[in-house]
């Protein structure tokens, strides 16, 4: 089934200027004092984690964006065009069922309020999967741990256990995050969830992400929520080290 054209893009999309993000995955910037022994073993087991999560999810995934289609096909026939264009921004998302649901002119259409229940249901499955794979995750941590005390790294191991620690909280999300400078705003949403690692960011927010406004300064703001609590703000500097929670 073929979907209309993208009416509205809402993760990477780049206001008033033609600049486009970089496709590579942003790297965590390692400010807590770690070794390059548990750097290699943190990576290596976030890699497998953010595999098998992508095996798991993918049928999910895959259900959810055709029950989108057809419900975007129904909102068409209801000459609801407003709802299409939400529907349609979130099958065209990177990260469906993560950034935030737009809101049509009628907020109140049944095609509106079937897609908030469809989200919702995959969200629950994608927590339901999380949580196994979590459980394996933090086996490997330990693992890690134990073996990087047995070598004498006392430092790796303690960024082990805070990485173990962090994947025991409740899951960051980014619910939404923009970087430029007036008039020249960039979403980055996307790109600042694919840095997430063990429920925590620590990243360098610049113009290795993208750069929206070449030559000038930037700035930016950021929406999080950790787990079901209340959504906090706050401000990005630029070249500045974004550290959540």
């Amino acid at each position: 089934m073929k979907l209309l054209p993208s009416l509205l893009c809402m993760l990477v999309a780049v206001t008033s200027f033609a600049a486009k993000p970089s496709t590579s995955k942003p790297t965590p910037n390692p400010v807590a004092a770690t070794s390059p022994a548990a750097e290699t073993e943190l990576n290596r087991i976030w890699t497998i984690y953010q595999t098998k999560l992508e095996e798991s999810l993918k049928p999910q995934r895959d259900a959810y964006l055709k029950k989108l289609e057809k419900l975007q096909q129904d909102a068409i026939h209801a000459n609801d065009t407003s709802a299409a264009a939400v529907i349609q921004a979130e099958h065209d998302s990177a990260i469906p069922g993560i950034i935030p649901l737009g809101t049509p002119e009628k907020s109140a259409s049944s095609q509106y309020s079937e897609l908030k229940r469809l989200r919702a249901d995959y969200e629950r499955q994608q927590d339901q999967i999380s949580g196994p794979l979590n459980t394996w995750c933090s086996g490997q941590l330990q693992q890690a741990e134990e073996n990087l005390l047995r070598q004498g790294d006392a430092v790796g191991a303690m960024a082990v256990r805070n990485e173990r620690q962090s994947l025991s909280k409740q899951p960051l999300r980014i619910v939404n995050a923009t970087y430029g400078a007036q008039g020249k705003m960039a979403d980055i949403t996307a790109l600042l969830h694919k840095a997430i690692r063990f429920n925590r960011l620590e990243i360098t927010v610049n113009n290795s992400l993208l750069d929206p406004a070449p030559h000038q300064p930037k700035h930016g703001s950021l929406t999080f929520k950790v787990g079901t609590g209340t959504e906090k703000k706050m401000e990005i500097k630029e070249n500045g080290t974004l550290k959540l929670p």
